[in-house]
């Protein structure tokens, strides 16, 4: 799970499996990120949108397990609760965070990946509990 500029997640670099991907995915990661075109009508600097997939290949020492990484944006976990300037906020956040996993699915699928690896998604540096993340997770990659 990444920021939307996709340059890694600079305040928890081994803490997170972003942090780990980018450190040992070398140049060629970061090249191939660098190629990634800005998203018009989004914050500056977004190359991937919260819920959406990109692919990229790695160098350096991650190249020799995964050549390949599909990075996803997963959404700050947005508790249920009163919120009432945003009542529909938690529904969001579950919604954006299985459209991680499908978005991902999606992107093996159509360069015929036989398998991939996905570590849970929105527990980490994005908040949420992880019985929740779970959830969502089984959810969206089961039915």
């Amino acid at each position: 799970e990444c920021r939307r500029h996709l340059l890694g997640e600079a305040e928890y670099p081994r803490q997170v499996i972003d942090g780990l991907v980018h450190e040992f995915g070398g140049e060629t990661l970061g090249r191939s990120l660098a190629a990634l075109p800005f998203l018009p009508s989004h914050p500056p600097g977004t190359r991937c949108a919260t819920g959406c997939a990109v692919m990229t290949e790695v160098g350096g020492e991650l190249a020799q397990f995964y050549p390949r990484v599909i990075h996803v944006v997963a959404p700050f976990y947005q508790a249920r609760g009163n919120d009432s300037a945003n009542p529909h906020a938690h529904s969001r956040w579950a919604e954006q965070l299985a459209l991680c996993y499908t978005s991902a699915l999606d992107a093996a699928h159509q360069h015929s990946l036989p398998s991939i690896s996905v570590p849970l998604l929105g527990a980490g540096a994005r908040g949420a509990p992880v019985w929740e993340a779970v959830d969502v997770a089984a959810m969206a990659v089961v039915g």
